[in-house]
């Protein structure tokens, strides 16, 4: 009985070991160094971002990670994101996150660093994305499902219809492969975009539809301008066609609930945040290791669904 007891004893001892050994390691882990990562995306405080930060966040701390997003304006320019980087850089960061500003010298800007860079909120249409991990929706496919919300609405056939399409700015790699998409799918549904709109900074959305002809449907390409042509929409002022968009906010969301919108194509942004920052923290951890792609779910979310539990965690990470 002795000998069993003492046995008992020992098995007791080692568990208690092991489980303080297992303790010490992860303390120490959680007060080492924090190795940092810059987040560089446009208009960094726009809401349409709530849920992508919320994502970042969350995995930043599961994996021990200081995150730093750093400020931006709309518009980021190359120039300005190169510069950012180089401030962030010369602060020590171990990695950057980022949507890569349009220009054609991109690639030479980002090649000329060499800590790990992983892409987002981008396409995987630009020959370089393939030197560079990339973590975000497919843009084609968004374009297809909107494509595919109008036709949906028009029993398959578009015929005789007639599709004006908002595009925001026309030189976001982005817009371009939804756009693609999108008339890829309308085309072959037998209708006719009639005319492209490419918004300008100095003119009021709803003053550049008025000045097109009348359509059946507008395809809104972009999150922000597709928030405006929502405003004019409630405010009878795009002619009487029915809006679709494409869009990343609460806002979208609300003018779909609101039927101020028929149609909206989204992703979950908050993926995109969290399984960017898991994947750079693994990059982190074992150096030899390389970045990979994760495609983002491309979302349709039908109006009578929108606030059941099937969207609540989607709908809940876009509020701050």
């Amino acid at each position: 009985m002795e000998k069993w007891s003492r046995t008992i004893f020992f098995v007791v001892e080692l568990i208690l070991g092991i489980f303080t050994m297992t303790m010490a390691v992860r303390i120490s882990a959680d007060e080492g160094p924090q190795k940092k990562v810059a987040v560089i995306v446009e208009d960094s405080g726009n809401s349409k971002w709530n849920s992508y930060i919320k994502g970042l966040k969350d995995a930043a701390k599961a994996n021990n990670l200081h995150l730093v997003i750093c400020n931006t304006d709309n518009g980021l320019d190359l120039e300005e994101e190169k510069e950012l980087m180089e401030e962030q850089r010369n602060k020590g960061v171990n990695g950057f996150i980022l949507q890569p500003a349009v220009g054609k010298e991109t690639e030479s800007v980002l090649s000329g660093f060499h800590e790990p860079i992983l892409l987002n909120a981008s396409t995987t249409g630009r020959n370089f994305y393939g030197r560079y991990a990339l973590v975000a929706p497919d843009n084609y496919r968004m374009g297809a499902a909107l494509g595919q919300c109008i036709v949906k609405d028009y029993n398959g056939n578009l015929r005789d219809k007639s599709i004006g399409v908002v595009r925001g700015r026309k030189e976001d790699p982005a817009v371009e492969q939804r756009w693609k998409g999108l008339s890829d799918v309308v085309e072959k549904a037998g209708g006719k975009i009639c005319w492209i709109l490419d918004q300008r900074q100095d003119t009021a959305i709803a003053e550049e539809i008025r000045s097109r002809s009348t359509v059946s449907a507008l395809a809104v390409l972009e999150t922000d301008t597709l928030e405006d042509v929502a405003d004019a929409a409630a405010a009878h002022d795009v002619h009487g066609a029915i809006v679709y968009g494409i869009g990343h906010s609460i806002k979208s969301v609300y003018a779909l609930e609101r039927e101020i919108i028929a149609g909206l194509v989204t992703a979950d942004l908050y993926d995109m945040g969290y399984y960017s920052v898991q994947e750079m923290a693994q990059k982190l951890s074992f150096p030899g290791r390389e970045l990979k792609d994760r495609s983002i779910d491309v979302l349709v979310p039908d109006k009578g669904e929108l606030f059941t539990e099937k969207y609540q965690k989607f709908l809940s990470a876009m509020e701050r």
